[in-house]
Formats: structure tokens, C-alpha cells, sequence
């Protein structure tokens, strides 16, 4: 169970939960993932040092590890279930599991089989969209990139600023792509490897933006020769009408397009609560539902690029999340040399 500064935060259940709900995410451990059922998987995904094989859930594709150490006490795997049962795929690179509304999809691709990390980029987007495409879940809500030496210098331009080159390449073939783009975070990993994971759907999400914040697909070219392809959110209401989820992008010190705080993690933090609060109200405002802020989140991820400084981030969230909240935290590198901390987050909502 992880803490904040002695506050436990709940960080599963130990059963798969009836619910019905199309989509859910629990944080739990090899021990306890062994007790939800592979007919309703949807895709695992573990943090950190490879673990003793995984023999139950072996035949679930969509599991792939992303080497960004723990830096919570226990959970270091994130678990996405379904009401529905779930059906298994395999396009070329791509594994996905999906029901009648939804797919879970990974893709991993090795950097010594491109030319450069924009093609690895372009690559795997071209082969998400194609396959999504085909397969009728054409509408992307969430994107989750990993990489390393995200803010490494390669042939002149800092190699995160080419993977967003790539992506775009990819996104851009899309007519009117920008109004459609889904909730994004690309962090930077320990070892090789271009890792994605995704969540698509055969209907669309809502793409939210943050009025402290200017719309990162329209960043001035000082941030690179393409902007970055990402919505701050995506807001997605399930067919089955009374649960929708806000997937809250990798949200960082920045206000405008400008990095503040580049000396204070703690600083850094709470400028990233304020823009989560932001983000959330201009949801609750626009879409009449009952969300507030931080608090709400229904399970958040924290990547911090110094381990030491986690007291610090974990001594500002103390004052503004409930008990109750999983969270967890990884050390990865963020987008921005000077960003030191970032947090994610998905809030279920009933309406």
C-alpha cells in the first residue's frame, strides 16, 4: 500500500469488479493481479525490473514492461479491465484486446530497426492508425509514449522534439487531425526500445483543453519544427450512459507554452495542481459534471526525474488529494530539460 507522509492510499481490489463499467484501471502487484479474471483483461502494464514470469496471464499480449523504476512502495502494475469480455488481435507490430466499444493496443518497436527515433515515430503511429482504422476503434483517446534519452541531442535536434516530427508525420494524413487528437504523455525510459500503449474506441471522445495553458499543438516553432500532437484531455462518455472518464494528459509546470519553476520541484508541483484544477473546472463548467478538482482524480501517476526529490513532491500532494487516492510513482524523464516532475490522471464521473 503506497503512502503520502503516512496517508495510505487504497491501490486495487482484490477481485475484478462487477461492474459493468467499459473501462477500468487499478494499480496492484504480481501477487494480487494473479486474482482478476484474464477473460476481462484489457492489458497489463508493469513498471520497473523485469519479475518472475507472470504464468496466468502469459497468453495476454498486450502486457508489456516499461522500464521506468518504481518509486512506490509496492503496486508497480497498472491493470485495465472490462465489464465486457475481451476479445485478442495482432496486426504486424501492434497486440491490442478489445470489446464491442473499446481497444487496449501495444506497440514495440526496436530503435536499431529505423533510421532515426522520427521514424520510429512515424512508424508506429502509421501502424496504430492503420490498424484502428481497419478494425473499426478509429477514435484515439489516450496515448502513453516511452523512449529513452527523451532529452538527448541527436543530429542537431533534441530527440523528444523528433519523436513529436514523427507522430505528426503519422497524425497529419488524418483530415482535420488537430480537432481530433487524443490525451498524451511521453516520458523517458532507462533502456532501448520506442514503447506505446493506447486506448481507442468506435466512438469519439471529447478533446478538453486548459484555458492557463495554449494548446500544445499550437507551441511556436522555438519548441521544435512540429508541434507537439496531444489534447490536455479527452473526456469519454460510455454507451452504457452513466460513467464517463476524463484521461488527463502528462501535465507539467508550464503556463502559456513557458516552464515555470525550472529550480523547485515543489514549486513545479503545486504550478501542476493548479493547471489539473484548471482543466478540471473548465470540464465541470462546460459539460455539467460533478467534478472539482485534484481530489477527484480516481488514480493519478507521478513521474519524478530525481528519486530524491520525492518527499518533496509527496509533501505537496499530502495537502490536496484525499487518503483514499492510488497513486503511483515512477522516476522518468519528462519532455523539457527543465521540467522535474509531471502527473497524469483518469477520473471516473458518474452521471
Amino acid at each position: 500500500m503506497e503512502k503520502l507522509n503516512g496517508m495510505s492510499v487504497s491501490p486495487f481490489r482484490k477481485k475484478y469488479p462487477k461492474s459493468g463499467k467499459t473501462l477500468e484501471a487499478v494499480y496492484t502487484n504480481r501477487r494480487s493481479v494473479s486474482e482478476l479474471d484474464p477473460a476481462h483483461i484489457l492489458g497489463l502494464v508493469t513498471y520497473g525490473a523485469p519479475l518472475e514470469p507472470d504464468t496466468q496471464h502469459a497468453d495476454i499480449r498486450t502486457s508489456l514492461r516499461i522500464s521506468l523504476p518504481s518509486l512506490s512502495e509496492s503496486n508497480n502494475i497498472e491493470a485495465w479491465i472490462s465489464g465486457d469480455p475481451v476479445k485478442t488481435g495482432q496486426m504486424r507490430n501492434l497486440h491490442y484486446r478489445h470489446t464491442g466499444d473499446l481497444m487496449f493496443g501495444t506497440i514495440e518497436m526496436n530503435e536499431s530497426d529505423c533510421s532515426s527515433i522520427s521514424e520510429c515515430s512515424r512508424s508506429a503511429y502509421t501502424e496504430i492508425i492503420e490498424a484502428i482504422q481497419q478494425l473499426g476503434y478509429q477514435h484515439l483517446l489516450r496515448m502513453w509514449n516511452y523512449f529513452p534519452d527523451i532529452n538527448k541531442d541527436t543530429d542537431g535536434l533534441e530527440r523528444y522534439r523528433a519523436f513529436t516530427v514523427g507522430r505528426h508525420q503519422a497524425l497529419s494524413v488524418i483530415p482535420d487531425f488537430e480537432r481530433y487528437l487524443p490525451s498524451a504523455s511521453a516520458v523517458g525510459t532507462q533502456e532501448n526500445g520506442f514503447q506505446i500503449v493506447f486506448l481507442a474506441a468506435t466512438k469519439p471522445g471529447i478533446q478538453v483543453e486548459n484555458p492557463r495553458q495554449i494548446s500544445a499543438f499550437h507551441y511556436p516553432e522555438t519548441y521544435g519544427p512540429k508541434s507537439p500532437s496531444f489534447a490536455r484531455a479527452t473526456l469519454k462518455h460510455w454507451p452504457e450512459g452513466k460513467h464517463s472518464q476524463l484521461f488527463i494528459s502528462g501535465t507539467a509546470s508550464i503556463v502559456g507554452h513557458e516552464t515555470l519553476y525550472p529550480e523547485s520541484t515543489s514549486k513545479q508541483t503545486e504550478e501542476i495542481i493548479n493547471n489539473i484544477n484548471s482543466l478540471i473546472e473548465n470540464v465541470r463548467d462546460s459539460h455539467q459534471l460533478n467534478v472539482n478538482n485534484i481530489a477527484d482524480i480516481s488514480f493519478l501517476k507521478v513521474y519524478i526525474r530525481h528519486p530524491k526529490d520525492i518527499n518533496d513532491v509527496k509533501k505537496v500532494l499530502k495537502a490536496h488529494l484525499k487518503p483514499s487516492q492510488p497513486i503511483m510513482f515512477l522516476q522518468g524523464d519528462i519532455c523539457r530539460r527543465e521540467l522535474l516532475v509531471e502527473i497524469e490522471g483518469v477520473i471516473d464521473i458518474q452521471r
